[in-house]
């Protein structure tokens, strides 16, 4: 079933008794890399989201609450084709990519500190820059640190990396 706007309801939704309940379930499909959308709806009886998996995508799901139903519930409907080119990063002014926040998190999960999740990635870029043949020189930055490494902005001095011999 779609409206006039191209909207199409979600026939696998489970359909849910609040906002929060249906926040999450729309989060968690799919791909489960969904963003705010601009205009949002105003998050009590609407709210829409944007696929931030990819890359200038055009992906959107609404949820709203229909007027005159007696039930009250929360429906999903989604418009819009995935786009071609899968997003790396969260915003495209993120320090850390997708597999890099994730690798974060476990750390935190687990006890560990952000500067130990940054000597990992850069342990990891060292070999792998060795294995390539390429010399650690090359790839060294001017201020410290390695290409390829996030450095947090916030902390630019945590990034002077020195090369082991």
């Amino acid at each position: 079933m779609a409206d006039d706007e191209g909207w199409t309801l979600c026939a696998d939704w489970p359909i849910a008794s609040t906002m929060e309940d249906a926040l999450k379930a729309a989060r968690a499909r799919e791909e489960g890399k969904w963003k705010w959308n601009k205009p949002s709806g105003n998050c009590k009886t609407n709210a829409q989201l944007r696929c931030n998996a990819h890359v200038n995508c055009d992906r959107v799901v609404r949820i709203i609450q229909i007027k005159g139903q007696e039930d009250g519930k929360f429906h999903l409907h989604e418009k819009g084709k995935h786009g071609e080119e899968a997003a790396t990063k969260k915003r495209k002014d993120s320090a850390l990519t997708y597999a890099e926040e994730e690798a974060v998190a476990l750390c935190a999960d687990m006890g560990g500190r952000p500067g130990k999740a940054h000597v990992a990635f850069t342990l990891k870029e060292i070999k792998k820059l060795t294995d390539s043949g390429m010399s650690l020189e090359e790839a060294k930055l001017d201020k410290g640190g390695l290409r390829g490494v996030a450095c947090p902005s916030h902390a630019p001095h945590t990034c002077d990396t020195r090369i082991l011999a």
